[in-house]
């Protein structure tokens, strides 16, 4: 059951807007491919040995509680999914969310898919805007600190749409659709240096390790040294496919980072040197239509212990890696358009049927299950809804929609709470930081709730 929407405030209309043709086409296929069965292939006779493990159906609910963590204060949230290595964990957040100040943070992404949101350090919020530009805003009172456009000469700002923010010690890392990757100094946005990739970047870079690294959407991941921007190495996928999507942001440690190709292809490597320790490819067996037909990994792997890996692809499949070796441990007939949140041994994740589920990392079995609305309009099917997030904070897991929704479920059990309706929609999910609860909206502003 979905619960009944609990209004704070007035909200945009929901609207198609012309540009918005891409968003619209990918999330209409991947509301198609819900509840869409494949036929069965004719099997000859004899005994079959698997060669892998199966693909684990994601129908099967264990119904299985299990506590989280106790919520944990943290003052920053300085990259993708809160760090490096896209841990999640379980930050403080308020438990009865109120809208504390909304600002307009530029032009909006409303016709753009993107799974970069606001990053915060020392008290200040840095966003990318639908376009080129970079903000950065007071954490406490939502003032703007400075701006600058990183549109090139002669370009159109509207074409450098996605890439995405890192910040790191006095510095922020950007990357856009122009194919560049900037440090800027924090405190004005002053250019230090730059590196101008051969493809557009739709995704967010991951710094660790003294490098930073992003994937092209021409299937090349490029680290820098952070010092100065020069070249330490680069790595193609060993796939020739094109990614249609736009991509998701590399996990990372001081060891190791998880590079995720618009080609399907998985890579685990050296951060210091590029080494590939192996490779694994994300497919959906049976499925050939709706998102099927796109082979990129658009959910932000996850480094977690063990060590493992876990990361998805749009039409129907996530997979957990074992680190050490690339083994798939298990498979889940699922997709997702966004970064899964880990936390202990489990995980929580939007997919692409759509719905929030939990995960026992272990041994990917489901233990609970919130359907999600497909459509803004369903008796007509029309204007499909994405999602953000998930994030668990203060006690609840937030999910964000496109049709300006902020929604809350009980992390044991999955039974859903308050819904705050938003004035504006966001794909891109919550930032937690120092207790407060931050969401850029497809529209462009940039909304605090305490």
């Amino acid at each position: 059951m979905i619960a009944a929407r609990k209004s704070l405030g007035p909200r945009a209309a929901s609207r198609p807007a012309p540009g918005r043709l891409l968003s619209l086409a990918v999330l209409a296929a991947a509301a198609a491919l819900a509840g869409c069965a494949d036929d069965e292939d004719p099997r000859l006779p004899g005994e079959r040995i698997a060669i892998r493990p199966s693909v684990q159906p994601g129908g099967e609910v264990t119904g299985e509680t299990r506590p989280i963590p106790a919520a944990e204060t943290r003052a920053d949230w300085p990259q993708v999914g809160g760090d490096a290595g896209h841990a999640g964990g379980h930050p403080a957040g308020p438990s009865s969310p109120s809208l504390a100040w909304r600002v307009s943070a530029g032009p909006g992404a409303e016709d753009r898919l993107t799974d970069s949101g606001p990053v915060i350090a020392d008290g200040v919020i840095f966003l990318r805007d639908g376009e080129a530009g970079v903000r950065a805003f007071d954490a406490g009172s939502g003032r703007r600190r400075w701006d600058v456009d990183l549109t090139p000469d002669g370009e159109s700002s509207a074409t450098g749409f996605g890439g995405g923010l890192a910040v790191v010690g006095d510095r922020l890392y950007v990357t856009n659709g122009f194919g560049l990757v900037a440090a800027l100094n924090v405190a004005d946005g002053a250019e230090i240096w730059r590196h101008q990739a051969q493809a557009p970047i739709h995704s967010a870079p991951v710094v660790a390790g003294g490098k930073v690294i992003a994937v092209t959407r021409a299937n090349k991941a490029v680290a820098l040294n952070a010092e100065d921007g020069s070249v330490a190495w680069t790595k193609d996928s060993g796939l020739n496919r094109a990614g249609n999507l736009g991509g998701s942001a590399p996990a990372a440690t001081e060891n190791v980072v998880a590079l995720p190709y618009g080609s399907g292809e998985l890579v685990l490597a050296r951060t210091e040197s590029g080494a590939t320790l192996w490779s694994a490819t994300l497919v959906s067996p049976g499925k050939v239509e709706g998102m099927a037909a796109f082979p990129d990994v658009t959910s932000a792997p996850a480094l977690g212990p063990g060590p493992s890996v876990v990361a998805a692809n749009a039409g129907g499949a996530m997979a957990l890696f074992d680190g050490r070796n690339g083994r798939r441990v298990w498979q889940l007939d699922f997709g997702s358009m966004s970064p899964v949140w880990e936390v202990a041994d489990t995980l929580y994740a939007v997919t692409s049927e759509p719905s929030v589920v939990r995960v026992d990392i272990g041994t990917g079995d489901i233990m609970w299950r919130a359907p999600l609305e497909t459509w803004e309009d369903p008796e007509d099917r029309e204007i499909p809804i994405g999602y953000g997030g998930p994030v668990l904070a203060g006690g609840r897991v937030l999910v964000t929609s496109s049709d300006g929704r902020l929604m809350a479920f009980d992390p044991q059990t999955g039974a859903p709470g308050a819904v705050i309706e938003m004035p504006g929609g966001s794909r891109t999910g919550v930032a937690a930081a120092g207790g407060t609860l931050y969401v850029h909206t497809v529209d462009g502003d940039l909304l605090a709730y305490r």
